[in-house]
Order: C-alpha cells, then sequence, then structure tokens
C-alpha cells in the first residue's frame, strides 16, 4: 500500500511540475529571445547602412511577415547562405521554428543542432539554439549536457547562464532527482546577479522538489 501511495505522491508532484513549466517556460523562451534581438539589434544598426545588408534586412521582413510556408523558407533560406553572421542565424532560427510548427519535428531540431554547432554565428544565436534543443530534449534520460557541448565553462561565459542553471535544474526535477534540483535551485537563489523572474521561478519550484 505504501508504495501506491508513494506513486500517487509521484505523479501528482510531476503534474504539478509540468504544469508550472507550461505555465513559465514560454515566458522564459520569450525573455531569451529579447535578450537576443536587444543583443544583435545594435550591429544590425551598425551594417545596416550598406546596401546589402538592407537587401537582407528587407529579405528577412519579408519571409516574417509571411504567413506562406513554402513562401517563407527559400527567404531565409537566402539569408543564411549570406555573410551576415547575425541575421544569418536569425533566419536558421526562425526555419527551426517553421519546420517544427509545420510537423517536421525532426528536421527543425536538426537545424537546431546545426545551429549551436556552427561556430560561424554570434555566440548568442549559438546558445539560443542549444537552449531551445534543451527544453525541447527535457525528458531525455542520456547525459543531454554533455550531448549539447553544455559544459559549465560554456554555461558561466554564456549570456544565458542562469537560464541554462535553471533548466539544468528543471530537468533534474522532471527526472525525479529532486535533492539535486532542490540544491540546484537554492544555489541560484542564493546569486546576487539572479535575475529576478528566475529568482520567483525557482523558489516555486523548490515547493515542488
Amino acid at each position: 500500500m505504501s508504495d501506491i501511495i508513494r506513486q500517487i505522491d509521484e505523479d501528482l508532484r510531476r503534474e504539478k511540475l509540468s504544469k508550472l513549466w507550461n505555465k513559465y517556460g514560454l515566458y522564459a523562451v520569450s525573455v531569451i529571445i529579447v535578450i537576443v534581438f536587444t543583443v544583435i539589434g545594435y550591429q544590425l544598426n551598425v551594417s545596416i547602412s550598406k546596401t546589402k545588408n538592407e537587401i537582407l534586412v528587407e529579405t528577412f521582413i519579408n519571409a516574417t511577415n509571411d504567413n506562406n510556408f513554402i513562401k517563407q523558407i527559400p527567404l531565409y533560406e537566402e539569408i543564411i547562405s549570406s555573410n551576415n553572421e547575425y541575421l544569418s542565424g536569425l533566419a536558421a532560427l526562425r526555419t527551426s521554428n517553421l519546420q517544427v510548427q509545420n510537423g517536421n519535428i525532426e528536421e527543425g531540431y536538426s537545424t537546431l543542432e546545426k545551429i549551436a554547432e556552427n561556430i560561424e554565428y554570434d555566440v548568442v544565436i549559438r546558445d539560443l539554439a542549444t537552449y531551445l534543443l534543451f527544453m525541447a530534449k527535457m525528458e531525455d534520460p542520456d547525459d543531454l549536457a554533455s550531448n549539447l557541448n553544455l559544459t559549465n565553462e560554456r554555461i558561466e561565459s554564456s549570456p544565458f547562464k542562469y537560464s541554462f542553471l535553471e533548466i539544468i535544474a528543471v530537468r533534474k526535477l522532471i527526472l525525479g532527482d529532486y535533492a539535486e534540483a532542490k540544491k540546484d535551485f537554492e544555489d541560484l537563489i542564493s546569486n546576487l546577479d539572479l535575475p529576478i523572474e528566475i529568482r520567483n521561478r525557482a523558489i516555486k519550484f523548490i515547493e515542488l522538489s
């Protein structure tokens, strides 16, 4: 009987965790995307005066505003093949998103993997691709951080340091490693530089660990 009760408690905990992550996960990604555009915006403004980049920016805007998947992909591919590492990276991310939205999930993940591994892209683009892959494969039992080359050194130097640390702790919760997850969240909260939105989520997640 005790095993049955423990299993029920475990299922309820996972359900609460899933609801909490579904509530805040999209918000976390939205914040990161805002950061990406903020960081890259300056570089685009610097280069937009050049004719070639003006054309690329116009192509990117046209692709983004077009709701036809078939028309969007070739436009993004044109940008990806350019030498503009910022727009090229954004176009690749958009392509991945479109592939997933249209049911080509594995293809979309494959695109993210290529972005994350391409050293020609800006670090912000590569780290965002890695973060999205981590989110997509949260329940993968393999060593996900190692598979994605998410080393401690890379996390420490990443613009998304705290977002990476948060999602690693969330994954431990999902996989049932509650003690380790709680420790990770407590370590996060103890950091004075931690963004307030991540701190608030960490407190909520600790309640489930």
